[in-house]
């Protein structure tokens, strides 16, 4: 199993991006979407929930530059590595969920 580790990583990293990617795209469309006559980022809970998905997203990154640096410097980045991906896919999915949410029905259509 020492040889997936470098998957693992690039798995990893590639979740990263991804995620802050929509994140930021949901942040501002949060940010022009006005519901009541406000823009729905002034809505606390939504402003809390992104903040809190943006703290997981950053520290999924420190993870990975962690696991990186130490695969670098030739250590057995296993136990790194693993939790990185097992991480990055529960937070994709969790990312994925939330930021759909925030989207209602524009976040199935497409004809919008």
């Amino acid at each position: 199993m020492i040889q997936f580790q470098d998957e693992r990583l690039c798995a990893a990293a590639a979740a990263v991006s991804q995620v802050d990617r929509i994140i930021n795209e949901t942040i501002e469309y949060c940010r022009q979407r006005k519901t009541f006559g406000s823009p729905l980022i002034d809505n606390q809970v939504i402003h809390f929930t992104l903040a809190e998905l943006k703290c997981e997203v950053e520290l999924l990154r420190s993870l990975v530059y962690r696991a990186a640096d130490a695969l670098m410097n030739g250590e057995n980045v296993t136990f790194l590595a693993s939790i990185a991906k097992l991480k990055a896919g529960r937070l994709s999915r969790e990312v994925a969920d939330k930021c759909l949410q925030y989207y209602g029905g524009m976040g199935y259509t497409n004809d919008m």
